[in-house]
């Protein structure tokens, strides 16, 4: 796995924990197909299938929509959407023997939260059937992703992690550098922080996850 596939693999999760089922509904029609095709195994971790209808959307998002034209721009984009999910799968599969698990209260939460990007109930619902989601559905994926993002947060402790004042000023003087028109630092200072914290995040999820895969039977199909 490369510098690169790892710095994707925990952006990738990020996003989803941060996004949540929101995420999984918006993009789930462009993973649509014949259900032969979705449901071929592409890899397996520890005996359990990634289909191909999960890579197209990990595909999907990672490119944000935008197609691979060349050969080894495709390769590099299968894998490392492929990295992302055997990541997922390997962290899901390290929560579900821990006994973690993603209360109620979480999952009902997340759910009001897709549901107020919606102007109206008959609108959110609309979304659901043209997705081909039930909400219950819905609630099964959030219910994954919340209990992936409580064992990240109980073994690695992200929800604690904090950027200082060194470390934001370190971050927004490489970034502008030798860039113009950029915002002072106090008009961004808040958004510097967050990505300052979220690189934190990710640094500690990529070890994380090449912890897990030192010990994992992953097999990839195709």
């Amino acid at each position: 796995m490369t510098n690169s596939n790892k710095t994707i693999i925990s952006v990738v999760i990020l996003i989803v924990l941060i996004a949540g089922g929101w995420y999984i509904l918006s993009h789930r029609a462009a993973t649509s197909g014949p259900a032969a095709t979705a449901n071929a195994p592409v890899a397996t971790v520890n005996g359990e299938n990634i289909v191909q209808s999960d890579l197209t959307a990990a595909e999907l998002q990672i490119s944000q929509g935008v197609a691979a034209t060349t050969t080894d721009a495709q390769a590099t984009l299968k894998s490392q959407a492929l990295d992302s999910l055997i990541a997922k799968t390997l962290l899901k599969q390290a929560a579900e023997k821990a006994g973690i698990t993603a209360s109620s209260t979480q999952i009902d939460a997340s759910l009001s939260s897709i549901k107020s990007q919606f102007q109206t109930q008959d609108a959110y619902t609309q979304a659901l059937a043209s997705q081909g989601v039930t909400e219950d559905q819905l609630k099964a994926e959030i219910s994954g992703n919340l209990v992936i993002q409580n064992y990240l947060d109980q073994t690695l402790g992200l929800s604690s992690v904090t950027a200082s004042e060194a470390e934001i000023k370190a971050f927004y003087d490489q970034a502008a550098a030798g860039q113009t028109g950029v915002p002072a630092l106090a008009t961004v200072h808040d958004q510097v922080k967050q990505a300052v914290i979220q690189q934190k995040q990710g640094n500690l999820i990529d070890a994380y996850v090449l912890k897990l895969r030192s010990t994992a039977d992953i097999k990839i199909l195709n």
